[in-house]
């Protein structure tokens, strides 16, 4: 192959190649190797990110950034490694002058994603069935899917939804969008959001 991959490729890679319902870990975000595996080396992989605990990543391209969190009060610690000339990660180039234009922006990349992570990401709205019943609704951001829920009371239980129907995807389209306006999500979220429209109601035209 002509760039490197992680094993958490393998996290997108399954999920892309079937929908796997209910196997997800909130913390990951990784590309497919679809791409690579089909017979294109030169095809690009997703930016990778994963956090566990103090520790989180963000690999692209040949590059690996590492961040560990310290504690209260004391900056996070960083490693920085080309995966290419290091695959085993023994060379730490954080503090070498000439990866800075790498480095530095991979380090604002990884901190708008951890900040994204931290934020609950929980959108709500009401609407009103074709048979007049009004309908509390919200998603929940896990991983890289939305769960759907809906309840019709107030102090109704939350019951979830396993086939949302396109007016709940389009409510939720809308508070992205917003949101990303905000900086309170990552612009590739519209993006998943349309292709999971486009595949479950083909006949939608934006």
């Amino acid at each position: 192959m002509a760039q490197p991959v992680s094993t958490i490729d393998l996290y997108g890679t399954i999920l892309e190649d079937g929908n796997v319902a209910g196997w997800k870990y909130p913390h990951i975000e990784a590309g497919s190797l679809n791409s690579l595996l089909g017979g294109n080396p030169g095809a690009a992989v997703t930016p990778c990110f994963s956090k566990l605990g103090k520790l989180s990543l963000l690999r692209q391209g040949d590059y690996k950034l590492v961040r560990l969190e310290q504690p209260e009060g004391c900056p996070p610690l960083y490693e920085f490694y080309h995966l290419q000339k290091n695959q085993l990660e023994g060379e730490n180039l954080f503090n070498h002058p000439e990866v800075k234009g790498q480095l530095d922006p991979m380090i604002k990349q990884l901190d708008d994603w951890l900040k994204i992570q931290n934020t609950p990401q929980k959108i709500s709205w009401k609407r009103t069935t074709d048979e007049g019943e009004s309908l509390q609704c919200y998603a929940q951001h896990v991983g890289n899917r939305w769960l759907f829920f809906r309840r019709e009371k107030r102090f109704d239980a939350w019951q979830p939804v396993e086939n949302p129907p396109l007016e709940d995807w389009l409510e939720l389209l809308d508070s992205v969008r917003r949101r990303i306006n905000r900086r309170l999500l990552r612009p590739e979220e519209e993006t998943r959001i349309l292709k999971t429209i486009s595949e479950r109601y083909p006949e939608f035209k934006e």
